[in-house]
């Protein structure tokens, strides 16, 4: 009888340990949800001048960037609208405004696509900037369609990520980069891919510890078996 009180006692203390833990790290974690401002809604894929490197960020929903993770392209359609904008100078104002070329818009993959969203989001570039084109990429996604515009280097130190509303037939800026660093593809996070980031990345060093914790147990009721 004493022998498995030995045995019992150090077993329910750490079985105790391991729920209040456990408590603990689900705490950790539900309370990361309260901080939507940090929420990450998008990871890029950014080329830096001339190509030299590549870069993965989040784009926040306060607009800020924060580091990201190498990702693949799955089923996002990329099309590149740069070259298809004129700038012409008006001669009575001094100033630039925009024009398109006649232009086929392909994908990705070279293939053409006819979108009348990528139509409007082309004729809200022409009608609002007064400046030359240097880079305009638009994205459609499973849920919705953004846009990255960086103007001639020199003009402005940053570029825009855009967010089209399908509901105002606009676009909207969401984020910034350094007009250096432009954006080539994206990735939505959906609320699962959130989860997954915030337990992996956030709490990274808790589940480590977690894990250790989980396997230390294991061990040792192995023993004393």
């Amino acid at each position: 009888m004493k022998k498995s009180i030995k045995y019992f006692k150090p077993l329910n203390v750490l079985l105790l340990l391991l729920v209040a833990f456990t408590v603990l790290a689900l705490g950790l974690i539900l309370s990361s949800f309260h901080s939507s401002s940090n929420t990450p809604i998008l990871m890029l894929k950014l080329n830096t001048a001339n190509d030299e490197k590549t870069l993965y960020r989040k784009l926040l929903v306060n607009g800020e960037l924060d580091k990201g993770k190498k990702f693949k392209v799955k089923n996002e359609e990329i099309v590149d609208a740069s070259d298809i904008f004129i700038d012409h100078v008006n001669r009575k104002s001094n100033s630039i405004y925009l024009t398109v070329k006649k232009h086929v818009l392909k994908d990705q993959f070279k293939k053409q696509v006819h979108n009348p969203i990528y139509d409007r989001m082309i004729k809200q570039v022409v009608k609002e900037q007064q400046h030359p084109i240097f880079v305009f990429t638009m994205f459609k996604t499973k849920n919705h369609y953004y846009a990255y515009l960086a103007l001639n280097a020199g003009i402005y130190d940053t570029g825009t990520i855009y967010r089209y509303s399908k509901k105002d037939k606009k676009m909207s800026g969401i984020g910034q980069t350094s007009n250096d660093e432009h954006v080539v593809a994206i990735r939505e996070i959906t609320t699962r891919q959130y989860r997954k980031i915030l337990m992996f990345e956030r709490h990274e060093d808790l589940f480590t510890f977690y894990n250790g914790f989980i396997e230390s147990v294991e061990t040792w009721t192995k023993k004393k078996n």
